[in-house]
């Protein structure tokens, strides 16, 4: 609670900002430590936002995307592979054949221009991990680490660099570039 009194002290006015995450996954070498990084990505574990950007929610989807500006973010976002999974993932939260309010954080994000701010260190645990869970039926959580009182006034903002976007869209999201795609579909490389 200190650290998001904290971060709510620094970034609430910032309009560009939508949302503080306070889970930072490890295993992936995007985040650079000592650095607050500022990602178009939101998460969908332990993070906070405000009520005037929480009441720009994008609820409501009606199949196909007409905004163009979202549509750019859609190609930004993932190149052509990830223009048509992000296309069919609003497509999908249009119909009710994907149960997720974490999509649409992620496009209200893109469609507002936010970025996420991710802390330096994993600050929360997810115990919804097991087979009662909605969507984390296997996994665990990453380990929390001790929140840095000392350091937080320090902490500079970093923001996501291109190769970490591209990362973060193949790790968490599954999308491979049109090349990789290419390489592996019809050359049989893996890597």
């Amino acid at each position: 609670f200190q650290a998001a009194s904290l971060m709510d002290n620094r970034f609430s006015k910032d309009y560009s900002i939508g949302s503080i995450s306070f889970y930072r996954p490890e295993g992936y070498g995007l985040y650079e430590n000592g650095f607050l990084t500022r990602s178009p990505y939101s998460t969908s574990w332990g993070w906070l936002t405000w009520r005037n950007r929480w009441s720009e929610f994008e609820n409501e989807f009606n199949g196909r995307v007409r905004n163009f500006s979202l549509k750019m973010k859609f190609l930004i976002r993932g190149g052509l592979l990830g223009f048509r999974r992000w296309s069919l993932v609003s497509q999908n939260l249009s119909k009710g054949t994907l149960d997720s309010w974490a999509y649409r954080w992620l496009f209200t994000h893109w469609k507002k221009g936010w970025d996420s701010i991710i802390v330096p260190t994993n600050l929360i645990e997810n115990l919804g991990f097991g087979e009662s869970a909605t969507h984390t039926k296997r996994g665990r959580s990453a380990i929390i680490t001790k929140f840095p009182r000392d350091e937080w006034a320090s902490w500079k903002v970093k923001r996501l660099s291109r190769n970490s976007e591209k990362q973060v869209v193949y790790e968490v999201y599954g999308i491979h570039t049109l090349r990789h795609w290419v390489r592996r579909k019809y050359l049989g490389v893996v890597k």
